[in-house]
């Protein structure tokens, strides 16, 4: 007689998880197609606000102040041709230079205005995140900025989805466009350091630059 040992038997088959069926009748297969969607956009984070209204709120303020915030940075930017980066140009007094004369025992400090570039990446601007990516037929914004997407355009179909779907849906573009305003606010910030600069200097050696 032959022993089979556990590394001689034949390996176990994995269950398949048979896929539900489709309802035939059709307002059972609309509430098919609605919870599947749902559970689709459903946030995997906990205490997540389903509100609509508050969302709807949220989500119209947030594209408000990034279309404000995009303006005044466009501006002095350009962006690639994928859409992907911009690349946002600065003119500021970076460096004080301080020279000592010796012959009048004075202390003088010289600054000169520079011009320094940096690029950053605003890929949310022209590319959705999956999961919300494919709902609908996305529109872009009219040039020069026919790279971005037009986010207005797409809240706007947005909310015409059936609560059920609307309520986590909202819920993951609102982290979408909230992250968006993030990048704006670093670019914005980099655009403004100069200022902050000149403001230190004026105030502190009492010279209008």
């Amino acid at each position: 007689t032959h022993h089979i040992g556990k590394h001689n038997m034949p390996p176990k088959k994995k269950s398949r998880k048979s896929t539900p069926k489709e309802p035939d009748e059709p307002l059972e297969y609309i509430d098919h197609i609605r919870e599947q969607s749902g559970k689709r956009f459903a946030s995997k984070k906990k205490n997540v606000n389903y509100d609509i209204e508050q969302n709807i709120r949220a989500i119209q303020a947030l594209l408000k102040i990034n279309a404000e915030i995009f303006g005044r940075c466009m501006a002095s930017g350009t962006i690639d041709d994928k859409g992907k980066s911009a690349t946002f140009t600065r003119y500021g007094f970076d460096v004080v230079r301080v020279c000592q004369h010796q012959a009048t025992n004075k202390t003088q400090f010289i600054t000169e205005c520079g011009r320094s570039q940096q690029s950053f990446d605003i890929k949310p601007c022209s590319e959705l995140p999956t999961g919300i990516d494919n709902v609908f037929v996305v529109q872009y914004q009219a040039p020069p900025f026919e790279l971005l997407i037009d986010y207005d355009a797409f809240f706007n179909s947005a909310i015409m989805l059936h609560d059920d779907i609307l309520e986590p849906f909202l819920v993951q573009l609102k982290v979408h466009i909230e992250s968006i305003h993030v990048r704006l606010g670093k670019i914005e910030s980099w655009l403004l350091e100069p200022k902050s600069n000149i403001e230190f200097i004026e105030a502190t050696f009492k010279k209008k630059l």
